[in-house]
C-alpha cells in the first residue's frame, strides 16, 4: 500500500468519523472502500455510455419489436393478485 495525504471538507471529518467509529473500521479503510465503489460506479456509468453511443452510431432494426404475452396472475388465497406486470394489489383475508 501507498501512503497519501489528502484534503477534507471541515465538516464532512466528524461525518466520516461518525462512520469510521460505528463500523469499527478506519478512515483509510472506508475511504479506500468509498474510492473503490466510486471507480466502479465510473466504469459502469462509461460502459452504458458506450452501450448507448453504440445503438446511436448502429442502430438495430426490430431487436425490441418482439414481445410475448405477459402472464396474468388470477387472486390467490394469500390475498395477492397481479394483472400484467404492473399491476400488484395487496389485499388482506383477515377479518375485519
Amino acid at each position: 500500500m501507498k501512503t497519501i495525504q489528502m484534503t477534507i471538507d471541515e465538516p464532512l471529518l466528524p461525518a466520516v468519523d461518525d462512520v469510521v467509529v460505528a463500523t469499527r473500521t478506519t478512515r483509510s479503510a472506508f475511504s479506500r472502500d468509498a474510492l473503490q465503489r466510486a471507480l466502479r460506479h465510473h466504469r459502469i456509468r462509461d460502459r452504458e455510455r458506450l452501450h448507448a453511443t453504440g445503438y446511436r452510431q448502429q442502430p438495430t432494426e426490430g431487436e425490441f419489436d418482439l414481445w410475448f404475452d405477459e402472464p396474468s396472475w388470477e387472486p390467490e388465497s394469500d390475498g395477492v393478485t397481479c394483472v400484467g406486470t404492473h399491476s400488484i394489489i395487496l389485499t388482506s383475508n383477515a377479518p375485519s
